[in-house]
């Protein structure tokens, strides 16, 4: 028997669920945060949803509607946020596209930083984009192949160029905030891409080290994997090449090593440049490299279609 009741979805996530705000008509988002569990990711997301951050251009991390008490629960809340679509929903038009996302999250990161917050869990899954807007019939938030009312296919009406549509950083429940003076060290095993990260591996796993650095490697982690390598069910990105310096020498900042086209150089440099956090670049370093590299790029070059490395000659003749 096929069910096809809304109630018989299942959300998307454990402590996620999507409701329309009865005042407005608007689709919002609702968390429910632990606070025993989380201690810091209310004021953290608060910090950065109250004025002036609030509407600092430069800010990048979901606002916070509205935070509301749940009865006879004292240690759990609800964060009324925005509804947003993963970085690749709907797939990407052009190279402009991609290079505007990385550039919002590195700037985002960086503001993240200069207000002596660390993230501590920089991953793709904890970046979004405010793509609902590029909808003329909105996408169901569970299954995104329907429409809302899972009566048909949801309906593009215009590109995140056209909309200027903003990126963001979610999920506070493992940020920390270090006042200027403190001491900015912890203890290793909080999030990101952890597995990977070298001040976690065993040998090292009582070390105190600097989280600033570790968002550092996992932002240049994920600008790797996800356009240049590619990842498990996601394929890399052709026409990127001239990120290849930017994250093989992301350890030093130095035009060391160029890897044009072999993804596999880029693993090696990376894996070598990011082993010692005392080499990694803060973000302002990388935001003003980063921006260097793409004012060199021609108009062409930005418009040029995004096409991944798994389309055949044929395809990218057709689609081209």
């Amino acid at each position: 028997m096929q069910l096809t009741s809304e109630d018989n979805l299942n959300p998307l996530e454990g402590s996620l669920i999507d409701v329309v705000r009865e005042v407005d008509g608007l689709q919002v988002m609702l968390k429910r945060v632990y606070i025993q569990d989380h201690p810091t990711e209310v004021a953290i997301a608060t910090l950065f949803s109250t004025e002036p951050l609030a509407s600092d251009p430069r800010n990048h991390c979901v606002q916070v509607y509205d935070i509301l008490q749940l009865p006879e629960d004292d240690d759990s809340v609800l964060l009324v946020m925005p509804f947003l679509l993963k970085l690749d929903e709907p797939p990407f038009v052009s190279l402009e596209e991609i290079l505007e996302l990385i550039r919002q999250l590195l700037g985002g990161l960086r503001f993240m930083h200069q207000q002596n917050v660390a993230h501590c869990d920089v991953k793709r899954d904890n970046m979004m984009s405010d793509t609902l807007q590029l909808f003329r019939i909105l996408p169901h938030p569970v299954t995104m192949g329907v429409n809302f009312t899972r009566t048909g296919k949801p309906k593009l009406a215009s590109t995140r160029l056209q909309k200027s549509v903003k990126h963001y950083f979610v999920d506070f429940g493992l940020s920390q905030l270090h006042p200027t003076g403190s001491s900015r060290l912890q203890y290793p095993g909080y999030g990101g891409n952890w597995l990977s990260v070298p001040e976690f591996q065993k040998r090292k796993s009582t070390e105190l080290c600097d989280p600033f650095a570790v968002d550092v490697y996992c932002m240049g982690d994920f600008m790797r994997t996800r356009f240049r390598t590619g990842e498990p069910h996601t394929a890399a990105f052709r026409g990127l090449e001239f990120l290849d310096n930017l994250i093989a020498n992301w350890g030093s900042l130095l035009p060391l090593f160029v890897c044009i086209s072999d993804p596999k150089c880029i693993v090696a440099v990376h894996a070598r440049n990011f082993d010692d956090p005392k080499k990694r670049p803060t973000m302002d370093q990388v935001v003003e490299r980063f921006s260097r590299i793409v004012e060199d790029l021609s108009t062409w070059k930005l418009m040029s279609r995004a096409s991944t490395v798994e389309e055949t000659q044929s395809e990218r003749i057709v689609k081209n």
